[in-house]
């Protein structure tokens, strides 16, 4: 419950702060405050209540999209706002996070691979948007294909040393006995 009353305090006394300084004209503007408390609320019984994990992706969705949308009616244009559409992909992708964290093993990487990949294309395509890289976005792909590789490598090679870690760590390792295959 501290938890909960803490958070609403800092949003009040933050949403106040904007009011008295000016950045926020009208009251009507906080409507979407009432999703990012609802988000907030959904959060709270998920990481400390422990009701079902599948609550995490909605309120996270909802607390941090409706921070986006708070942004929008008080202090950023809307033009701003489309400059950065971006973002939109960005919260998709930090929504699936928290949910990811909860699971284990393959289920965590299955969900982690995706958000981790959405908040990197948000993240590019941001440059762009924003016209702080000035070249088209297929000549530079066309140019920069080839890191992709790169990154796939430096990957393989990260899970090779942690595998490494493991057998010498004494924990057994039957991927090899698996994949029928030798270093």
């Amino acid at each position: 419950m501290l938890l909960v009353m803490g958070v609403l305090l800092i949003l009040v006394g933050g949403l106040l702060l904007l009011w008295t300084f000016g950045y926020l004209q009208d009251f009507a503007a906080l409507w979407p405050m009432l999703f990012v408390v609802l988000g907030l609320l959904l959060l709270y019984f998920v990481f400390v209540r422990r009701v079902p994990e599948v609550y995490a992706f909605p309120g996270m969705l909802m607390g941090v999209g409706g921070l986006y949308f708070l942004l929008g009616t008080s202090f950023m244009s809307w033009q701003t706002l489309f400059r950065i559409w971006p973002i939109f992909m960005a919260i998709a992708g930090v929504s699936i996070l928290p949910y990811a964290m909860m699971k284990r093993g393959s289920a965590r990487a299955a969900l982690l691979v995706p958000g981790v990949a959405i908040i990197v294309l948000a993240a590019v395509f941001l440059l762009f948007s924003l016209h702080l890289i000035s070249q088209r976005l297929s000549h530079v792909a066309y140019l920069w294909w080839p890191l992709l590789i790169v990154v796939l490598g430096l990957i393989f090679l990260a899970s090779h040393v942690k595998r490494k870690q493991r057998i010498s760590e004494g924990g057994a390792d039957d991927s090899s006995e698996r994949f029928g295959a030798e270093e």
